[in-house]
């Protein structure tokens, strides 16, 4: 226990009612509860992993580590497709606690292969984010969004 958490339990047994004491003891173990059900004890990762050669994509999340959620990515993004398997997938994104999108630029797929990537705390502002990032890349400007997901 800290020094500080025992400065204060010391207090309050000096100072407090029995009735004071149990309603900050119940505040303060129902903060740290929110805490940890809120936090989900930090399965919060995703990461987006894209090929610019074919566009293919991968996405993980709400997984418990940065690493895994780019391994779990990049794994998607090299899984074989109509017989065909990208060998240069990279991550385009990582987040944590938040939401992730990715918008690609279909129309230009053979000339430019334009894509953008975004995080933002809410699904709606990410994709926002993720549009005006794949049209400063793209040449015709026709981006929509590939996938968007939330790992909160």
């Amino acid at each position: 226990m800290s020094e500080d958490l025992r400065n204060l339990v010391e207090r309050l047994r000096r100072w407090a009612s029995p009735v004071q004491q149990f309603i900050t003891a119940f505040v303060i173990i129902s903060s740290i509860g929110g805490y940890f059900a809120h936090n989900n004890y930090g399965d919060n990762h995703g990461a987006i992993a894209v090929s610019t050669k074919t566009l293919q994509f991968g996405t993980s999340s709400m997984l418990d580590s940065r690493g895994k959620a780019r391994k779990e990515a990049m794994a998607a993004c090299r899984a074989e497709v109509d017989g065909e398997r990208p060998d240069d997938c990279k991550i385009g994104l990582w987040f944590y606690d938040a939401c992730g999108a990715l918008a690609i630029d279909r129309a230009a797929r053979t000339a430019d292969n334009a894509w953008g990537a975004a995080w933002a705390g809410t699904q709606e502002v990410a994709e926002e984010k993720a549009m005006e990032n794949c049209r400063r890349h793209s040449r015709s400007g026709k981006c929509s969004i590939a996938d968007s997901y939330c790992s909160i």
